[in-house]
């Protein structure tokens, strides 16, 4: 029964949210349409709180946390994924406030940084950096944890390991949820895990060079690095 129903759950899965381009005509259009539904009211919770900032350079970001009265004195930076082609949204809201449980001085930061295509490479990076400086003027990086999921992941990663390679200074722990690591598409794994993926991939069919080279050019991929599609 069990087994039944995980196959139910992988084919709605693979129903509504796959983005396989040889399935969707316009990919970076799906991916935008599907975070509508997300996007158009905030999922409030007693006794807790959101406020939207910019930094002077009109970087937006949330803070979330608890209605606790006490000062923030450790930070959870959490960077969202959505392929950098889906915004932040509410879906993250209901995420950060177990977060806030932690203890009663902590503060979920998210950055809500600008899109692909419109916005390239370096950009989200670049807006990942700001806010990381604007935090680290009032919390010491022992201070901080620094996380993110599937594009956001590979955010996050890149952010850490600039901040080491150029500062020598790194947060005090990192998370990750499903980071996309592999932006080349190269990995074993794209091919061996292919007919199981209910995101990018086909039921029952492999992933041969033909469609990898495909695939590798789709918006789904260039939007991100490359200023002309």
């Amino acid at each position: 029964m069990l087994t039944l129903m995980c196959q139910i759950f992988k084919g709605v899965l693979r129903l509504e949210y796959n983005i396989n381009p040889f399935h969707n005509d316009d990919v970076v259009d799906k991916i935008k349409h599907m975070n509508e539904k997300y996007e158009k009211k905030d999922i409030l919770k007693k006794g807790y709180s959101i406020e939207r900032k910019e930094t002077e350079n009109h970087v937006k970001y949330w803070i979330i946390s608890k209605d606790s009265n006490m000062p923030a004195k450790k930070i959870i930076y959490f960077l969202h994924g959505g392929c950098y082609i889906s915004g932040l949204n509410n879906m993250y809201q209901s995420f950060s406030y177990p977060l806030c449980d932690v203890r009663d001085d902590i503060e979920v930061i998210l950055l809500d940084y600008d899109l692909a295509p419109e916005f390239r490479y370096p950009t989200q990076l670049n807006q990942a950096i700001e806010l990381w400086d604007l935090i680290t003027k009032e919390h010491s990086p022992e201070d901080i944890i620094i996380g993110g999921d599937s594009s956001g992941g590979n955010l996050a990663l890149v952010l850490i390991n600039k901040l080491r390679q150029e500062r020598n200074v790194a947060p005090k722990a990192a998370f990750f949820l499903s980071p996309w690591t592999d932006m080349t598409a190269s990995g074993e794994s794209y091919h061996t895990n292919y007919h199981n993926d209910v995101l990018m991939g086909e039921r029952n069919k492999p992933l041969t060079q033909e469609k990898e080279e495909i695939l590798k050019s789709s918006d789904l991929f260039i939007s991100y690095f490359y200023k002309n599609i």
